[in-house]
């Protein structure tokens, strides 16, 4: 005896599915091109009663609600088309078509978020190593010392304002830093100050104590350089 499923028929007006569509499911990640607005159901919207008042306080209510809501599921499309483009994905449209200008929008987020991680990971590490010199009792070389430059210098020759500038004022460029350019500068100038690591000159190996010291007073006067500079502009 064959045997088969029956299914009922569809109502007028209804799709085959009862689950909603969320933004994050409703196309393959690497669809994701679509606005927050256009991926959110209509049903999300508050609904407009006959007679209702715009101007009540449960209509404001729900409106203050519904944007909330639109603007968590707007970051959270953002979230998950960058994770797909970072990962090398490429966005489509709902047509299946490459999405070549969102994609390149997404992509330099990407190597910005990069330049602003590597950033921070440079001055904290830099921090993290002045933390550990000054709580230390250990002899001190010149590789020891954590110089304000990008990459560690082998001279004093590269102990110059302008990478030095580089170096103490990039973290400024990273969105939502705090401080100023001044900021930096005066706590630069404290640190750096002659006076302030004799101590730390007290610990230098006998062999580099003269470099060592040579090249404090090079940031230093580059220090006062770019705040001479700054208080001219």
């Amino acid at each position: 005896m064959t045997g088969y499923f029956a299914f009922p028929p569809p109502v007028a007006g209804m799709s085959n599915s009862t689950t909603p569509r969320s933004p994050l499911t409703s196309s393959a990640v690497g669809n994701q091109s679509l606005s927050a607005e256009q991926l959110m159901a209509d049903e999300s919207k508050p609904s407009k009663q006959s007679g209702d008042d715009p101007q009540s306080p449960n209509r404001r209510l729900q409106e203050e609600q519904y944007q909330k809501r639109l603007e968590r599921e707007r970051q959270d499309v953002w979230k998950a088309e960058l994770e797909w483009v970072r990962s090398g994905g490429v966005l489509r449209d709902v047509r299946g078509r490459r999405n070549k200008a969102r994609t390149e929008i997404l992509r330099a987020e990407v190597r910005l978020q990069n330049e602003e991680r590597a950033i921070l990971t440079r001055w904290n590490t830099y921090e993290e190593r002045w933390r550990k010199l000054l709580t230390s009792d250990d002899l001190v070389c010149w590789m020891d010392i954590p110089w304000p430059v990008q990459d560690p210098p082998a001279s004093i020759e590269q102990l110059t304002p302008a990478a030095i500038s580089d170096f103490l004022f990039a973290p400024l460029k990273v969105r939502e830093a705090s401080g100023t350019r001044k900021d930096k500068l005066r706590q630069a100038l404290l640190r750096w100050h002659p006076d302030k690591l004799a101590m730390l000159i007290s610990r230098v190996v006998d062999m580099e104590d003269g470099m060592v010291v040579e090249g404090i007073n090079a940031v230093f006067r580059c220090l006062r350089e770019l705040q001479d500079v700054d208080k001219t502009h």
